[in-house]
């Protein structure tokens, strides 16, 4: 005769140590350490993004005259950020230019390569959703 017993403990035991169920959601005991770091990491982007949005209002208010400079001039200032390796302050700079594009009906032939360098620091950053902006 088979004692009664709880087989969803040994089912749970057995998913967590099964080789080809490890690392997979609602297997077992990887679920609650995959959670922890996931939760880990959304925390690290809410804190980039926050100081991406500080940087930026720092920026607009050390530079108000910004929309009087040349494009090309407010995106040379971003880039020279992205080249220090300074993405966040990058991202920050080229939102100038961007405020400057939009509020001034702007456009150039050659505005998708600001898009991609600015979509470049994004994805230096983890933020990987703001990268297709």
């Amino acid at each position: 005769k088979i004692p009664d017993a709880d087989l969803d403990d040994d089912e749970d035991d057995a998913a967590a140590t099964n080789p080809e169920t490890e690392g997979i959601k609602g297997s077992g005991a990887d679920d609650a350490v995959q959670t922890e770091e996931e939760e880990a990491e959304e925390n690290r982007k809410m804190e980039v993004r926050l100081q991406i949005m500080a940087l930026m209002q720092q920026m607009f208010a050390q530079d108000p005259t910004f929309k009087k400079k040349p494009l090309s001039v407010l995106n040379k200032e971003a880039v020279a950020f992205v080249k220090k390796g300074d993405d966040a302050h990058g991202v920050a700079a080229y939102a100038k230019v961007f405020r400057k594009i939009k509020e001034g009906n702007l456009t150039h032939p050659e505005l998708y390569i600001t898009h991609s360098n600015r979509a470049a620091a994004y994805l230096n950053l983890g933020l990987y959703e703001e990268a297709l902006w």
